[in-house]
């Protein structure tokens, strides 16, 4: 089973946002919390360190990792974070989008399972 298929949770071949960012905290050390895990998410893809994601930085960090999705889901991706629509995503949206069911379990408020 591959990386993605172990986090491909409605097992369609594509990654959602929630599912890409299970994998991504995969990534990290498991001795930290997941908030921390998330925070690090975030600075990893923050190139320019500014303290959010422009539209290009969250595209070229989902184009890095092999994440390949059409122009309607990566919209669709950026309005599901944009929540106060400045065409950036701050680290509070970010780590919104989240939420941590216990230490080893990351759950996305958007996942049904």
């Amino acid at each position: 089973m591959s990386m993605i298929e172990s986090v491909d949770i409605d097992d369609n071949g594509v990654l959602s946002l929630c599912e890409f960012i299970r994998l991504m905290s995969r990534q990290h050390q498991p001795s930290q919390t997941p908030r921390t895990q998330f925070e690090a998410v975030f600075r990893a893809f923050d190139t320019d360190g500014d303290g959010h994601l422009s539209r290009e930085e969250f595209k070229q960090s989902l184009f890095s990792l092999g994440q390949k999705c059409s122009e309607i889901e990566f919209e669709a991706m950026i309005a599901d974070l944009d929540k106060n629509n400045d065409g950036r995503i701050n680290k509070r949206e970010f780590l919104s989008v989240f939420k941590v069911t216990s230490a080893s379990e990351k759950k996305c408020t958007s996942c049904r399972s």
